[in-house]
């Protein structure tokens, strides 16, 4: 699933000022607890530029930022896989939420996941809506959880200008994973 995950290409603005890359690195360095999500959700004329790229913010915009509050929280059980290590609180900063916020608003709506899952590939009637996943209480697969911590993190770090890094890594996680499928295949 991760390396059909890291194949899938879509596009990030990457065209960030060098000024509002340097906000964003302060940004990430800043802890933010569960809680206090909503706050700084409610925040939104002052991170709305954050979220647009932009200083021009429409009170429609801020309309759309103040609409995903609810959907903020969903967000942190797409960031870990596993049973973390320490508490959740600890792993987020603010600019994965804004990160989570890009991904949602400025990315495509209509975005469908071209995946047949593992034994339904004769009784899967439709492929699934990314954004679905976030709009439903029921678990998402886990495909879609991976396909969504990426997306959230390819903006974390288009927002601090390294995402050109993040694709050289993707393309080195690839050739580790199929590497280790390649020998647990050959098992």
């Amino acid at each position: 699933d991760i390396i059909f995950v890291n194949n899938i290409k879509f596009d990030i603005n990457c065209n960030i000022s060098p000024s509002i890359i340097e906000e964003m690195k302060e940004l990430a360095k800043c802890k933010i607890q569960i809680g206090e999500i909503e706050n700084f959700i409610n925040d939104t004329p002052k991170i709305a530029r954050y979220v647009y790229l932009r200083e021009d913010i429409s009170e429609n915009d801020i309309k759309k930022i103040r609409r995903q509050k609810g959907k903020a929280k969903q967000m942190i059980n797409f960031l870990y896989r596993a049973t973390p290590l320490k508490p959740v609180d600890f792993l987020l900063n603010k600019l994965h939420i804004i990160s989570f916020l890009q991904a949602i608003i400025l990315d495509e709506k209509n975005e469908i996941f071209d995946y047949t899952f593992y034994g339904y590939q004769k009784s899967m009637k439709h492929k699934q809506q990314v954004q679905i996943a976030i709009n439903q209480d029921k678990r998402p697969v886990d495909a879609l959880k991976v396909y969504w911590s990426r997306k959230i993190n390819d903006h974390w770090y288009a927002n601090i200008g390294r995402y050109e890094m993040r694709c050289k890594m993707r393309e080195l996680e690839n050739i580790c994973d199929t590497a280790l499928l390649n020998f647990l295949n050959d098992i």
